[in-house]
C-alpha cells in the first residue's frame, strides 16, 4: 500500500461518514458484530453525533478511525463499564476495515492508537476484546498485542 495512512478522531460534523462505514460494516460483515444492518438502519443522526461527542471527551469512550485518500477505510472503539466495581475494565469493540486496504497494516495502526487512549484512563486495569472465533487474522493481531484466548462461547 503506497497511500499514507492517518489515524484520527472524528468530530461531530463528519457523523454520516461514520454512519456510512458503520453501515458498510454490518452489511458486509454482520457475524462480526452485536447489532444488524436492519438495527444500524435505524441509529439516527443524534446517536452518531453523541457517540463522536462521547469519544472526543475520551473519558470512558473512545473510537478512532482510519483514512486513507482522505476516506474513512477502518475505525476501532473501546469502552469502560459503568459502576464501581467494573470501571476498571476497557473493553474493545467494533473493529472493521474496508476490505480493499486489509493487510497493509491499518489494523496494527488502530489497534495502537485505541490502546493509547484507553491507557490515558489511570482507573483501567484491564481490557477485553471478542473476536468471532473464524477470524484467524484478527485473532493473531490481537495475540500480537498481548492479548490471550481465556474462554470461547459457543453461542450467543
Amino acid at each position: 500500500m503506497t497511500s499514507k495512512i492517518e489515524i484520527i478522531k472524528l468530530d461531530q460534523d463528519r457523523w454520516l461518514e461514520f454512519k456510512n462505514l458503520t453501515l458498510r460494516a454490518l452489511k458486509e460483515e454482520d457475524y462480526a458484530f452485536g447489532a444488524s444492518y436492519e438495527e444500524g438502519l435505524k441509529y439516527t443522526e443524534q446517536q452518531y453525533r453523541k457517540d463522536l461527542e462521547s469519544s472526543l471527551e475520551g473519558k470512558n469512550h473512545w473510537r478512532v478511525f482510519a483514512v486513507v485518500d482522505k476516506n474513512l477505510t477502518g475505525t476501532i472503539a473501546a469502552y469502560t463499564e459503568k459502576g464501581q466495581k467494573v470501571e476498571h475494565i476497557a473493553n474493545i469493540v467494533n473493529m472493521y476495515i474496508v476490505p480493499e486496504i486489509r493487510g497493509g497494516g491499518v489494523a496494527s495502526l488502530l489497534m495502537e492508537a485505541i490502546l493509547k487512549e484507553i491507557k490515558l484512563n489511570p482507573k483501567v486495569i484491564k481490557i477485553n476484546l471478542r473476536v468471532n472465533t473464524n477470524s484467524e487474522k484478527a485473532i493473531k493481531l490481537y495475540e500480537k498485542f498481548g492479548f490471550k484466548i481465556i474462554a470461547k462461547l459457543e453461542k450467543e
